[in-house]
């Protein structure tokens, strides 16, 4: 995209290129002051403690970050005109937990956080190589929170760091299939865009998580006012999803034993590759449907690099399998190249928690810090969440087939794997393996409307 490099500046980081930083800290505040929250804003602004999207020379990346979110109520707090605050989409103004019913997401009064808007304006993500590193990030944003005393309060903490093993609670390696961004500078995998024409892929055009770019429709998408607002930000669901190790592994056993006639280690993992599209090292079953291929692992230009149009029935991979259900590709009964491409998210966030090495449990609580970054909450991770995860008639499948990690367990839901021929394998009243904890709906400003907000006034 001509001339995008010289605004990644302006673009927070963490949104075109992870940082992959293994350690990180999240917090809330709620603003008690507007003044002091804008002048905590334009001082961590004025030292550059912001994060964004420029490039790091070789050698200079930094050995931790900081980003700051907002929530609608947040905008509001640290007094943003109403007519910006009337401009921004309805979902988002909203907020996550008003929406908790069309989420199929628990009763907001029960979460941790983020069920009472007034308690969830900011959102700081911090990020460290080490966990020296983010305590040092920390440490620098504790004394401007000094220097503002009694402006905003801490609501909210969560430690999340990358598991000894890289994967998520579950077992599984994660953080493929990220969509390839036009414009974002980052490596460009086969497989990470979107299918063009039989062996080609194309990366998604910018303003599907940039805000003010032309988007799959060739236009800016629906922004917030004024100009300032409208360029170089995005959105961001943050959601702490808890997971059941325990009931997890029991299931995979049981079921197991059930479907292939014994508990035997390989047969485990062949369903759990089954529940998932990718065998817990990694590797696509669309590339390796009868074993695991640990090779694979780390072959960027290859382990994301498949298609399911060959697969309308999902014999090689379930339908209903986690991965599919995010990205369908080529696999939808109706598909169009523009439906996928414009139901994308960014896929950011970190697992909290010890790994469980007793199958029994600990009693601790373990799970993954979620963050889905785009540029329309509705048409990208609210559809994705509903009607993909949720809605059971996804790529034709009937109305009790769910997503087996995401969706919402209700009586009669099921998982099928099919068969080269006869009826498919049937996992009929699939259990809860993941719960959310918490979470909301942010606004991630650029720099210019970071600017913009910190120079309100009273």
């Amino acid at each position: 995209m001509p001339g995008f490099e010289d605004e990644w500046p302006d673009i927070q980081g963490n949104i075109l290129r992870p940082y992959a930083h293994p350690h990180a800290r999240y917090a809330i505040v709620r603003i008690d002051e507007a003044v002091g929250a804008r002048r905590l804003l334009t001082s961590l602004l004025d030292q550059r403690l912001v994060t964004t999207a420029a490039r790091w020379a070789p050698g200079e990346k930094p050995d931790a970050t900081l980003n700051v979110y907002f929530s609608w109520h947040g905008l509001a707090a640290i007094g943003l005109p109403q007519e910006s605050l009337d401009s921004f989409p309805e979902e988002f103004r909203q907020g996550m937990a008003a929406r908790w019913q069309r989420l199929h997401d628990p009763d907001p009064a029960g979460w941790e956080f983020g069920g009472d808007p007034e308690q969830t304006h900011v959102f700081f993500a911090v990020y460290g190589n080490t966990a020296e590193n983010v305590e040092a990030r920390l440490e620098k944003l504790r004394a401007e929170l000094a220097q503002v005393a009694g402006a905003v309060t801490v609501t909210h903490r969560q430690d999340a760091a990358m598991l000894e093993r890289r994967t998520e609670h579950f077992g599984f390696a994660d953080g493929f299939g990220q969509p390839q961004i036009a414009g974002s500078g980052a490596p460009e995998y086969r497989g990470d865009g979107t299918p063009e024409g039989a062996n080609d892929w194309k990366p998604i055009a910018t303003g599907e998580f940039i805000l003010g770019h032309p988007n799959e429709t060739r236009f800016p998408g629906p922004a917030p006012l004024p100009t300032a607002l409208r360029h170089n930000g995005s959105f961001m669901a943050y959601r702490k999803m808890e997971q059941d190790v325990p009931a997890f592994r029991a299931f995979l056993r049981a079921e197991a034993g059930r479907l292939y006639g014994s508990a035997a280690p390989e047969n485990v993992e062949r369903l759990a590759a089954k529940l998932v599209g990718r065998w817990r090292s990694g590797c696509p079953v669309m590339l390796s449907p009868d074993r695991d291929d640990d090779s694979l692992r780390e072959k960027w230009g290859i382990n994301n690099d498949f298609r399911y149009a060959a697969d309308r029935r999902g014999a090689v991979c379930p339908l209903g399998s986690h991965i599919r259900r995010m990205n369908p590709r080529d696999g939808l009964p109706d598909d169009t190249a523009t439906l996928v491409q414009t139901h994308r998210i960014v896929r950011r966030g970190l697992p909290y928690g010890e790994w469980l090495e007793d199958d029994n449990g600990d009693g601790k609580a373990r799970g993954v810090a979620f963050m889905a970054v785009n540029a329309s909450l509705a048409y990208q991770f609210e559809l994705v969440h509903q009607d993909w995860t949720n809605n059971g008639e996804f790529a034709g499948l009937d109305a009790q087939d769910i997503d087996p990690f995401n969706g919402e367990p209700r009586e009669g839901s099921r998982f099928r794997i099919p068969q080269g021929s006869g009826l498919p394998k049937r996992i009929s009243n699939l259990p809860r393996f993941t719960t959310l904890r918490g979470g909301g709906y942010f606004f991630i400003p650029s720099v210019t409307a970071l600017r913009f907000i910190a120079a309100q006034q009273p």
